[in-house]
């Protein structure tokens, strides 16, 4: 016979010791929660001197230079096939609009394949290591009957709802911003008789859109085969963003460490010829149909915590509200809840999974690799790593209420032709976008607001100056290159 008051007082006690253990871990995690360490680590203390800001006079004019880069398609359709003419057209442009750049005694500009560029700036001392700044000339095709406004345009229109001013066109985050933020800080910087101490590198492509072998691969061996080893590579990355995470209510600038690898492959059905009248009873359009379907309804298992995202939390949970900060400082025992929660978006769901994407369909079972790379090496981040410390100070410069924190880079970047040169790689775009903002690259109606423009070309500026202001020096044989 069941004893049931026997067993109530049993059940009594295990619903007790479960409760006690969560209130305890819960406890745990309060605790650890109050007594966060602040990992947004700022190097506010770099003054780069009476150069560090651009006069508003010279600031005021590079809009319409943006405009008019934007205006110049130079559209890269598939490896190897891009439209030369205007990007022969581009380089025109540049060497038009920044004279002192291409006629200064200190930078040498060489066309690598006949449309790639790069700059070699001699800095003042041979034995400081250099560094590589990043940029690429050409785009993404665009669907004009999509864009509110002509692509091509050059249009620099204020914003209907804010009155902002915003500068239209294909290339205005991706990357132009990047191409002509550098040459506008370059342009400044050789008009005023400067010269850096290190010497430094900025090396524009022109096909990273369609994997970058052309330009960037061409342009990484000519570096490699001329013995270059560098402090860090700088190139295009995520923006300063605001919303990215949910429980932040300052921006984030995330600074990309590592960028995911890629594969690309075709996946080939074919069945019987016939006519529509009397089709098969499985057409090969759905068995394709019904394999992308299951590609879809099977994503790749979560990685979170394998990479550099878990540390990014660490350095948003002091700054997180309440109950973020209890699941920021707390994955140990959030980790499901926080990996459920980040695959409802698109935007961090790509942070912690193999993802999967059918981009072209069409009628013909065989399954081909077309092409691929490796994910890249994470590269070091934190206080005691000068490059890190570096860019966060000029991010905390023009972009004083972001928190700074390591990320991976869900897209591929030219970065991959130079892996050989250094160890340490970091992708940033330096321009403030709201996370919902972000569909336009790549997408419809892309444009960079004219403050966000000119502070790009301020970031540059600023990052150029403070690089002489940490410099080491060229590794001695059987020492790692650019350790400090």
């Amino acid at each position: 016979m069941v004893d049931w008051r026997r067993l109530a007082k049993v059940a009594g006690g295990v619903v007790g010791v479960v409760v006690g253990v969560v209130a305890l871990l819960l406890g745990v995690a309060l605790l650890r929660a109050l007594i966060l360490e602040d990992f947004d680590y700022q190097e506010k203390d770099i003054d780069p001197g009476a150069r560090d800001e651009l006069p508003e006079s010279y600031l005021k004019g590079l809009p319409a230079v943006m405009a008019r880069a934007l205006a110049i398609p130079t559209v890269s359709f598939s490896p190897g096939n891009y439209d030369v003419d205007e990007l022969l057209r581009f380089h025109e442009f540049l060497r038009e609009s920044f004279p002192n750049v291409f006629n200064s005694s200190i930078i040498e500009v060489e066309v690598v394949n006949k449309l790639s560029l790069l700059l070699t700036v001699k800095g003042a001392q041979d034995d400081f290591m250099p560094y590589l700044l990043m940029g690429h000339m050409d785009v993404v095709p665009v669907d004009k009957e999509k864009w509110t406004h002509d692509p091509w345009g050059g249009l620099i229109m204020p914003d209907p709802s804010t009155g902002e001013s915003y500068i239209w066109g294909r290339g205005a985050i991706d990357n132009k911003v990047a191409v002509i933020g550098i040459m506008s800080a370059l342009e400044y910087l050789a008009r005023t008789g400067f010269q850096p101490e290190r010497t430094f590198y900025v090396a524009f492509g022109h096909d990273e859109e369609v994997r970058g072998k052309d330009g960037a691969g061409h342009m990484g061996r000519l570096l490699q085969e001329r013995g270059v080893k560098l402090d860090f590579i700088l190139d295009e990355g995520l923006p300063v963003m605001k919303d990215m995470i949910q429980g932040m209510d300052r921006p984030v600038a995330a600074i990309g460490v590592t960028e995911k690898g890629w594969l690309s492959m075709d996946l080939e059905v074919e069945g019987p010829a016939g006519h529509s009248s009397m089709p098969p009873l499985v057409s090969a359009v759905t068995r394709l149909s019904r394999a992308l379907v299951a590609l879809a309804d099977n994503p790749h298992p979560s990685v979170f915590g394998s990479g550099p995202e878990s540390d990014m939390l660490a350095y948003l949970a002091p700054k997180a509200s309440w109950p973020h900060k209890l699941v920021f400082a707390n994955l140990w025992l959030f980790k499901p809840i926080l990996e459920m929660v980040l695959s409802s978006k698109r935007e961090t769901n790509a942070l912690m999974r193999t993802t999967t994407c059918a981009t072209i369909v069409r009628a013909g079972v065989k399954i081909t690799n077309l092409d691929g790379t490796e994910a890249h090496p994470v590269s070091p981040y934190g206080p005691e790593v000068a490059p890190w410390r570096l860019l966060s100070a000029s991010i905390h410069h023009h972009f004083p209420e972001a928190i700074t924190v390591p990320d991976l880079m869900p897209g591929f970047t030219d970065t991959r032709h130079y892996l050989p040169l250094t160890g340490r790689v970091y992708r940033f775009n330096p321009t403030f976008l709201h996370v919902s903002e972000m569909v336009m690259v790549h997408g419809h109606d892309e444009r960079v607001s004219v403050s966000s423009f000119t502070t790009a070309v301020s970031f540059y500026h600023h990052l150029i100056l403070t690089a002489d202001h940490m410099v080491p020096l060229r590794s001695p044989p059987g020492r790692r290159g650019g350790e400090m």
